[in-house]
């Protein structure tokens, strides 16, 4: 999506949509965030900005790579719903205190 944005500048009105799905993903962030500041497990250097842009961004490319079948899949097997669950919680770890 974001390749697209950049090289075809759709309409606003166009974007819209996608644009709904980020902003409701960054008002549940905040809950987070805010929680994580007040008891004191989240790193308070970092903006809430920043973290939410990175978390967002990256579980995003993620996800896509996950739908469309562009990630190493063992012949062992794997659960690629458990291993979005571990990066998510690396990333988070990154931020925690």
């Amino acid at each position: 999506m974001n390749s697209f944005l950049a090289k075809e500048r759709p309409a606003p009105e166009q974007v819209a949509p996608y644009l709904r799905i980020a902003e409701l993903q960054e008002e549940a962030f905040h809950e987070v965030y805010a929680q994580g500041m007040k008891d004191g497990t989240l790193d308070p250097s970092v903006p809430e900005e920043t973290m939410f842009s990175v978390v967002f961004h990256m579980m995003l490319a993620a996800a896509t790579r996950y739908a469309v079948g562009l990630v190493y899949l063992s012949q062992r097997g794997s659960d690629p719903e458990a291993e979005l669950v571990l990066l998510e919680n690396m990333i988070l770890k990154e931020f925690s205190t």
